[in-house]
């Protein structure tokens, strides 16, 4: 579990520098949103191309809260999709 905004940037930012196996590329998208008293919960795709142009697609599910204007995100996780 890697928590905080700087482990979180520092975690990715290792996983890019990877030379064999770093993630090159991430494409999210929305599977389902959904309004939860003042934030909302999304069911979302991520595609993550590596360096050797493999593909991994992991489920992601976030909880959501607004933050003035704008959300923000509470938890975000990530498990990869085996079927």
């Amino acid at each position: 579990m890697v928590q905080g905004r700087d482990r979180i940037a520092e975690y990715w930012a290792a996983a890019a520098a990877r030379s064999e196996t770093g993630v090159r590329r991430v494409e999210l998208s929305t599977l389902e949103l959904q309004p939860l008293g003042d934030g909302a919960y999304e069911i979302g795709r991520a595609t993550l191309t590596l360096a050797g142009g493999e593909r991994a697609t992991p489920k992601v599910p976030r909880s959501l809260a607004t933050g003035g204007r704008r959300l923000r995100r509470l938890v975000d996780m990530w498990n990869l999709d085996t079927t």
